[in-house]
């Protein structure tokens, strides 16, 4: 293992030095440069921003007037070096976030039930919730990339909307809702069948994920067209939170306790049943067992 490190810093400092002499030295050539001469006005339109005496960019280009008077191709090649670059520490910078909210979501505590007999024993239990750390630290480190685009582009922009954040962000919106909904449906072989356990917690996700592209409309369409007010994104903010508690109530049968048969039976939501059946058993279960053991109480009684 210290053999890698010395490894990995030898070529960290190599790549350093690299980039500071290839910068360095493009700079000392960009000051050799003379600059041509731009126009006050455009008659026929300002050029595009590849072109020269074009507006900058954000970040391109780096060096000015003198990296537009490079080759087309060059710049061209150059930059989609640079795209994927940027993309591969996109991922790993991704990868290690995720890894991080995985380790967080799934910390567990020791608790201690009583069990049928009346003794108590220890069952490990997670600490954060499932479906809060669905919609809060996945759903945050799977859309950060297109989170930060809107920041940037909007920041950039003087707070006018771009042509790449906010499309950005219902696309994979929408993406998410249609795409993978319907992949995920036709991944299941012919002969088998899935279940919803917990009906209550996706109707809940269900409303706010149609609710959220009405509310769009309704703020940039209807209330204040074309632009939206400090209020109107104080409010949608604050939709977030009430997303996550109803969903949070949901699955923990806050809402609704239990339903109640024709004949005034009482049945309990699934999360109590699934509890009930690892106190009957005096140990932890795999969550497959206990649901096939939840199918099975399902099942009506042959006469």
């Amino acid at each position: 293992a210290k053999h890698e490190r010395s490894k990995a810093g030898m070529s960290l400092v190599f790549i350093i030095l690299f980039w500071v002499a290839f910068v360095t030295g493009l700079r000392m050539l960009q000051g050799a440069f003379e600059p041509p001469l731009c126009p006050a006005d455009w008659p026929e339109g300002p050029p595009r921003s590849c072109e020269e005496c074009a507006e900058p960019l954000i970040f391109l280009p780096f060096f000015g007037e003198y990296e537009r008077s490079w080759p087309k191709p060059l710049r061209a090649v150059l930059y989609f070096v640079g795209l994927l670059w940027t993309f591969l520490g996109i991922g790993i910078a991704c990868d290690q976030f995720m890894d991080a909210i995985d380790t967080i979501t799934s910390t567990q505590r020791a608790v201690w039930l009583k069990v049928g007999s009346g003794t108590k024993r220890k069952f490990h239990v997670d600490v954060w919730n499932p479906t809060v750390a669905n919609l809060t630290l996945m759903a945050l480190g799977s859309s950060a990339p297109e989170i930060l685009l809107a920041v940037i582009e909007v920041q950039a922009g003087e707070y006018f909307a771009g042509e790449l954040g906010p499309s950005t962000i219902v696309g994979s919106a929408a993406f998410n809702l249609l795409v993978i909904t319907a992949v995920c449906v036709s991944a299941i072989p012919a002969p088998e069948t899935r279940k919803i356990q917990q009906t209550h917690v996706f109707a809940t996700t269900a409303f706010f994920s149609i609710f959220a592209y009405i509310w769009m409309l309704l703020v940039l369409v209807v209330i204040t067209p074309d632009k939206v007010d400090l209020w109107e994104g104080i409010t949608t903010f604050l939709m977030f939170p009430l997303l996550t508690t109803l969903a949070f109530c949901a699955d923990k049968g806050c809402c609704k306790r239990c339903r109640r048969r024709p004949k005034g039976e009482m049945v309990k939501t699934e999360s109590e049943t699934a509890r009930d059946i690892e106190r009957e058993h005096g140990r932890e279960l795999p969550a497959e067992y206990v649901a096939y053991v939840m199918r099975q109480r399902d099942k009506p009684a042959v006469s």
